[in-house]
């Protein structure tokens, strides 16, 4: 009976440690995390119908828990109505690489790393663009598209590399005569 109690008290004290070592592990990734207020584009993006492209500036609020060095998204569209031709560094990223995309039935996915050389990661408190988006105007006047932001996936530096994601500020794409 003795053993018995000592083994039942080993078992909970070993389920307790279990326990504070999970949830200490839990809020030590949650707090490296990286984190921004908001990203995406302005609630309302207009083009016009004789327009060959418009320029969308994807953008970052308040960078938290960063540095950031590495950012990857997907951005979801009507293709009848734009359609991503080309993607460009933004304000906060003109020192990195160039930004990397594909362009799928759904939209268009993008990635984009900083340049190891300059060691210019997006800082804490930082907002700005971080790519423009170089879209063509398919769409006729009065045609519209919601861009809708997915799978936000920001790195922050240096050493844990942790990957954290950002509150999606989705917008509509305006066609006008």
């Amino acid at each position: 009976m003795n053993k018995q109690k000592k083994g039942l008290a080993i078992g909970l004290s070993m389920l307790v440690l279990f326990v504070v070592f999970a949830t200490f592990a839990t809020f030590v990734t949650q707090a490296s995390t990286p984190l921004v207020t908001s990203f995406g584009v302005e609630d309302t993006i207009i083009g016009y119908k004789n327009d060959t492209y418009v320029l969308i500036p994807v953008n970052i609020t308040n960078v938290q828990n960063g540095p950031i060095p590495a950012v990857v998204f997907n951005v979801l569209y009507n293709n009848s109505v734009l359609n991503v031709v080309d993607v460009q560094r933004g304000a906060l990223t003109s020192n990195w690489r160039d930004p990397s995309y594909c362009n799928y039935v759904w939209g268009t996915r993008v990635a984009l790393v900083y340049d190891a050389n300059s060691k210019q990661p997006i800082p804490n408190g930082s907002s700005g663009s971080v790519v423009v988006l170089n879209c063509s105007v398919n769409g006729g006047s009065g045609y519209r598209s919601e861009l809708i932001f997915g799978d936000v996936q920001l790195a922050e530096g240096e050493s844990l590399y942790q990957v954290g994601t950002a509150q999606a500020k989705n917008g509509i794409f305006r066609v006008l005569p």
